[in-house]
């Protein structure tokens, strides 16, 4: 028997068992089931031990261990070292760890599906021109935030992070990366077009044109998911910050419209919820866990809406 797990704290909110196992079912795929592995902080290297002897042959990552993870990895893809946060891990027949981001493809295809498609270069004439950069607001600096930030200066966007870590020096998350192995010819790049700024220093009259809430503020509360900041929460709640021009995304996925995403609704400005990034990430880890090219999105699909909110 093939057992996977979702690795966090908390966990118990999580749809991720109800998604792989449906898919596992649907594929018949009987000897792999998929479960709940909650780890508090001192817990997280056995964990890791037990998926590298066997017990274990993958986890999904979630809060608050998806940088934390990466340095017990003897591999990581391409994506994951240039995000600087894992989402999936498995074990390999040598019993090394490799890991990988999917969440980085399902924030991606998020914003595709909601036609929030940008690019800084387009042609004009067969020449590449060079636009006027989106300028984006990240909310939170986390493990989820990483690949966001990643899809948007990707993606051409002027990306400002809300963080509530002291912000002194070079972008220390853009630091963390290159000492994993980053290109560090991207930093001149990387340092112009990315900002940190702590949540009082904000503006809601910056010309923001996406914003996008990567912290646990939202989540349901009966899920002992308290992690709301004074700080953090002033943007969720203020009027000032919300209106028809902007575009306002959410990585939560449960409950599906966030108090964050119904103010907006409420001024009628066009929302993406964090159900889609949710699924998409979850799709391409399902290709791992099936060791299939392709999985049955329409199970997931299926299995995200019976459970809406």
């Amino acid at each position: 028997m093939k057992i996977f797990a979702i690795l966090g704290h908390p966990v118990s909110h999580s749809l991720s068992p109800k998604l792989h196992n449906a898919v596992f079912h649907e594929m018949g795929l009987e000897d792999r089931k998929y479960e709940f592995l909650d780890v508090t902080p001192e817990k997280l290297e056995d964990a890791l031990e037990e998926l590298r002897k066997g017990k274990y042959s993958g986890f999904s990552v979630t809060i608050p261990y998806k940088q934390e993870v990466m340095k017990y990895l003897e591999e990581v893809s391409d994506v994951a070292r240039k995000v600087g946060a894992v989402n999936t891990i498995l074990s390999q027949e040598d019993g090394t760890l490799w890991g990988d981001n999917t969440d980085y493809v399902g924030f991606a295809k998020s914003l595709e599906e909601a036609g929030i498609v940008y690019s800084r270069l387009s042609m004009d004439n067969g020449k590449a021109v060079d636009h006027r950069p989106s300028t984006a607001l990240v909310l939170g600096s986390g493990g989820a935030a990483q690949a966001v930030i990643e899809v948007l200066h990707d993606r051409g966007y002027n990306v400002t992070v809300a963080t509530r870590g002291k912000i002194g020096g070079k972008l220390s998350m853009i630091n963390d990366q290159l000492s994993n192995g980053g290109n560090i010819d991207l930093l001149k790049d990387v340092e112009r077009r990315i900002i940190l700024k702590n949540y009082d220093e904000l503006d809601p009259n910056e010309d923001y044109q996406l914003i996008v809430n990567t912290t646990p503020v939202g989540m349901e509360e009966t899920k002992n998911v308290k992690r709301k900041t004074k700080n953090e929460g002033l943007i969720l709640i203020d009027d000032d910050w919300y209106n028809p021009g902007r575009i306002y995304v959410d990585v939560i996925y449960m409950p599906k419209i966030t108090p964050f995403l119904r103010r907006a609704q409420k001024v009628d400005a066009k929302i993406v919820t964090g159900d889609r990034m949710f699924l998409w990430q979850a799709v391409e880890q399902a290709k791992y866990f099936c060791e299939r090219e392709e999985v049955r999105v329409e199970v997931m699909e299926q299995v995200l809406a019976s459970l809406a909110s």
